[in-house]
Order: C-alpha cells, then sequence, then structure tokens
C-alpha cells in the first residue's frame, strides 16, 4: 500500500494505493466519460512516461472509480481458485456472518473471477465483492455490503486458502 497525495481545489487529500502504475492506469482506461482519465491515458500511451502528480491522480482515479474500493491480495489466482473449486459450497462464519466464495459463472457480470457472497438466495443475498485478476495479480473488489471483518477474510484466503479451509469454523 503506498500513500499518495492530489490538490483537490487547493487543499492536500491523502489516500492509499494498493495499485501498481499498470493496474490503477487499467482501471481508469474503462472509465468512460471521464475525461481527466482519458488524458492521463492517452499521455501515457504518447510519451510512456507521467509525472509524479500525475500518477498519483491515476492512482485516486482508479482508488474512487465508481465508488468500488480495490485491494490488492497476496497469493496467486490459480492457488485461490482451485481451493475455491474444491470446497465452493463452504460457508465460513466471519464474526457471525456467513461468507460464502462461489465461481463465477458464464452469466456472470465479470467471468473468471469469484464472489464473495452470504450463501443466501440470489435475491435475498448480501454482495460483499468479488476477486479478479488485474495486471496478473489478484484484486479483491468491495461491494456494497463489505465490512472490515469480510475483507480480513478475504485477504487471509488469498494468503493461504487451505489454512482457512482447515481453520475457519463452517456451517
Amino acid at each position: 500500500m503506498t500513500e499518495m497525495t492530489v490538490t483537490v481545489k487547493g487543499k492536500e487529500v491523502r489516500f492509499n494505493s494498493d495499485f501498481t502504475n499498470d493496474e490503477a492506469l487499467r482501471v481508469i482506461a474503462k472509465l468512460a466519460g471521464n475525461t481527466f482519465a482519458e488524458n492521463l491515458c492517452r499521455q501515457w500511451k504518447e510519451r510512456n512516461s507521467l509525472s509524479n502528480k500525475q500518477w498519483a491522480w491515476v492512482h485516486r482515479l482508479a482508488t474512487t472509480s465508481t465508488g468500488t474500493k480495490h485491494y490488492r491480495l497476496e497469493g496467486t489466482m490459480d492457488n485461490i481458485t482451485s481451493v475455491v473449486k474444491e470446497y465452493e459450497h463452504k460457508i465460513y462464519l466471519v464474526h457471525g456472518q456467513e461468507v460464502q466464495l462461489v465461481l463465477a459463472t458464464s452469466k456472470s457480470k465479470v467471468k473468471n473471477s469469484i464472489n464473495v457472497v452470504d450463501g443466501k438466495p440470489f435475491d435475498k443475498a448480501k454482495w460483499f465483492g468479488r476477486i479478479r485478476i488485474s495486471g496478473g495479480v489478484p484484486v479483491f473488489e468491495a461491494g456494497r455490503d463489505v465490512t472490515q471483518d469480510v475483507l480480513r477474510f478475504v485477504q487471509m484466503f488469498a494468503l493461504d486458502p487451505m489454512e482457512i479451509v482447515i481453520s475457519y469454523e463452517t456451517l
């Protein structure tokens, strides 16, 4: 995690970014209609260089895009995915909250990802977020219902999935 600063209306705003520069660029390249993001991406493509202030803005835009917070995870997606495949129907109890890791289907909004939910039927489910690949590394995109406890669980799962399967209380 890197602490960065941008200036907004004459005031410094400090924030943390879990992205590498390449990951942050990939995120902002998808921000349709954001001319500032488009200009930063165009400058990078044309010059293969950005100033430190521009990089800070790239990270700021990436971390605040669509209100979604992204957390870079340790571990490999292959390792995470293989354990989720084997134990997909397992529901973990995280400080009283049920949590289930489910592989995305062909009908999912983001394919090749892992949805983090509470295991309830779709129309009543809590959606904590998804684990996906960004720039070759796993990233957790926090969803509307995420809590700090669930975020910590996802981070620990990514680091050592089998340890979590073995040690966490399940339903």
